[in-house]
C-alpha cells in the first residue's frame, strides 16, 4: 500500500476538444504553465514532467480527460487545490488527484512520449513560421557595377533566365530542408519508441527476477522452518525415549537386587 502522493497523477476532466488528443494536451500543457505564472506559482511548483490524454474510446463524447504528472509530484495535492478555477478552452476544468498510483515504468513512458511529441510539434512549428518569413520577406536587391549597353543587351535574356534558376534553387532546397526536417523528426521519433521498447523491457525483466528471487527466498524460509519444527520434534521424541529407557533401567536395576538373605 503506497503511502503518499508522489506516485499519483493529477487527474482532469471536462477537457474540452480543440483538436486531436496530442495537440490538445500540448495546449494544455502551456495553459497549465501560463496560469501557473500569472498567480506567481512557476517556481512553487517546478516543471510539468508530462501531459497525457488517451484517446476516446467514445467517438461521440465532446470531451477528453487528461493525466498530469509535474516534475516534484508531491505538489500534486496543492496543485489541485490551486488549479480549481483553471478554464481551458472557457470551460472549467475538474481536477482531482488520481485515485490510482502510477508505475515509475509507466511514469517514464508518458515522459518520454510526451517530450518527444512536444518538442517534435515545436520544431515543425518553428520551420513552418519560418519558411512563412522567407516567403513574406521582400527580395534582396543585388548592387551591381555599371554596364555598358551593349553588355546590358547581350545579357538581358541570360540574366532572367539566372534570376530565375536562382529562385527555383531556393524554392527547392527549401523544401527539401523541410523534407529533411520531417524525416529527422520521423526517425527521432522511431528511435525514442524504440528506447523506450528496450527500456520496459529491461524493467520487466528485473521485476521477473526480483520476483523470482523473493519466491525463492520465500519457499527457503519455509524449507527451513519446516527442517527446525521437525528436529525440535525429533529431539523431543528421544528425550522421550530416553527417560523411558531410563526408568526401564532403572526398574530392572531394583528388581534384581531383590531382598539379599544372610
Amino acid at each position: 500500500m503506497l503511502g503518499n502522493d508522489a506516485d499519483f497523477d493529477l487527474y482532469l476532466q471536462n477537457v474540452s476538444k480543440n483538436a486531436d488528443p496530442v495537440q490538445t494536451s500540448i495546449d494544455l500543457y502551456h495553459e497549465i504553465n501560463k496560469f501557473l505564472q500569472n498567480i506567481g506559482g512557476s517556481q512553487r511548483y517546478g516543471e510539468i514532467s508530462y501531459v497525457i490524454i488517451p484517446r476516446n474510446k467514445n467517438p461521440n463524447r465532446s470531451d477528453y480527460i487528461a493525466f498530469v504528472s509535474f516534475e516534484r509530484t508531491v505538489v500534486h495535492e496543492e496543485v489541485a487545490k490551486v488549479l480549481k478555477n483553471f478554464h481551458f478552452n472557457n470551460v472549467k476544468i475538474a481536477i482531482r488527484v488520481n485515485d490510482k498510483p502510477t508505475s515509475n515504468a509507466q511514469r517514464r513512458e508518458n515522459k518520454i512520449k510526451f517530450k518527444t511529441e512536444l518538442d517534435g510539434r515545436s520544431k515543425i512549428k518553428r520551420d513552418s513560421a519560418n519558411k512563412r518569413k522567407r516567403v513574406d520577406s521582400p527580395p534582396r536587391e543585388v548592387e551591381s557595377r555599371p554596364k555598358s549597353s551593349k553588355t546590358v543587351e547581350a545579357n538581358e535574356e541570360e540574366s532572367c533566365d539566372s534570376f530565375e534558376s536562382v529562385v527555383l534553387i531556393k524554392e527547392e532546397s527549401s523544401e527539401e530542408a523541410q523534407t529533411s526536417t520531417s524525416e529527422q523528426t520521423m526517425a527521432k521519433l522511431a528511435q525514442a519508441v524504440e528506447d523506450l521498447k528496450q527500456e520496459l523491457f529491461e524493467t520487466r525483466k528485473r521485476e521477473c527476477q526480483l520476483a523470482i528471487q523473493s519466491a525463492l527466498k520465500q519457499v527457503k524460509i519455509e524449507t527451513l522452518e519446516e527442517s527446525r519444527q521437525t528436529l525440535l520434534r525429533e529431539r523431543e521424541e528421544a528425550a522421550e525415549l530416553a527417560s523411558k529407557l531410563q526408568a526401564l533401567y532403572n526398574k530392572r536395576k531394583t528388581s534384581n537386587e531383590g531382598p539379599q538373605k544372610q
